[in-house]
């Protein structure tokens, strides 16, 4: 008989943020925008694992298998700061970057998106 264990492990991951902005003009199509704020974070983990044959009968392991599902709610630090570019009279190329605290640490997010203005 050749078993083997088997292991699995799932992460979901949802946040949400509550930020408050700063701008600056750093040109006549340029403006710099600073940000602060908390953001609201939601993690769930789950871990299965499952035991040959062999494992069961030397060990009390209820049917070969077990699962353990982890879910934390945290609040933490955000901080960053974009770059709002503007194209044309009303599109705006809008680069920029957070950081985001974590449970056990920190979370780095370049972004970049399209603005419209009007």
């Amino acid at each position: 008989m050749n078993e083997s264990s088997t292991a699995s492990y799932d992460v979901e991951h949802s946040a949400d943020g509550r930020i408050d902005y700063f701008v600056t003009g750093a040109g006549s199509k340029v403006d710099l925008v600073y940000l602060a704020g908390v953001a609201f974070s939601h993690q769930r983990i789950e871990v299965s694992q499952t035991f040959p044959t062999v494992v069961r009968q030397l060990l009390p392991v209820p049917a070969g298998s077990f699962r353990t599902t982890i879910v934390d709610y945290s609040t933490r630090p955000l901080v960053g700061a974009e770059a709002r570019i503007g194209l044309t009279s009303h599109v705006r190329l809008i680069p920029g970057l957070r950081l985001q605290g974590l449970t056990d640490g920190w979370l780095l997010r370049p972004y970049a998106g399209l603005g419209w203005s009007f």
